[in-house]
């Protein structure tokens, strides 16, 4: 059993999701979207979002934290924040002893939809297929969440395969 934390970085709503893999079957554990006040300070921003990966870390107990690492950014300031939002995610997991991983959208969009140019609808219904969702209203943060813990999960069986191909040859 493989459990995964994806991570969604926002400062004024991220997203979080933890979904286990079980003998090639995929499930949804637990989802939500975290927002913050805009009135509050940066630094109080960042420690609420700190303290929530923090505590779904502790309660879930994943084997890894996905996170997606935003690359094309309109504004600098930004870019600058969505950093700090994703260092802090990977720090709560460092400080938990579990590994972190970054994959950009179009990685995420490759894993889950099989092109890296796919539509956000195109990707939603791909994350609520693959986790047997059904008619569960999954908001736009959770999915991308999702989505970034299932292209952990398959960037992972690849590297597994490719390392049990090298041992085999």
């Amino acid at each position: 059993m493989t459990r995964i934390l994806g991570f969604d970085p926002g400062l004024s709503a991220c997203g979080l999701g933890v979904i286990q893999a079980e003998s090639g079957e995929l499930r949804l554990q637990e989802c939500a979207e975290l927002k913050t006040r805009s009135d509050a300070r940066l630094e109080e921003r960042l420690a609420i979002i700190y303290a929530a990966v923090t505590d779904w870390i502790a309660r879930w107990r994943p084997d890894a934290v996905a996170v997606e690492q935003q690359i094309q950014v309109k504004n600098v300031g930004t870019a600058i924040t969505l950093g700090q939002v994703q260092g802090v995610a990977m720090l709560a997991a460092a400080h938990a002893g579990i590994a972190a991983y970054a994959y950009t959208p179009r990685d995420v969009k490759k894993a889950v939809a099989g092109t890296g140019k796919a539509e956000k609808q195109q990707v939603d219904r791909m994350v609520a297929v693959l986790l047997g969702c059904g008619e569960r209203k999954i908001r736009e943060h959770e999915g991308d969440a999702l989505a970034v813990a299932i292209c952990h999960l398959h960037a992972e069986k690849l590297q597994r395969l490719l390392k049990e191909g090298y041992r085999q040859a």
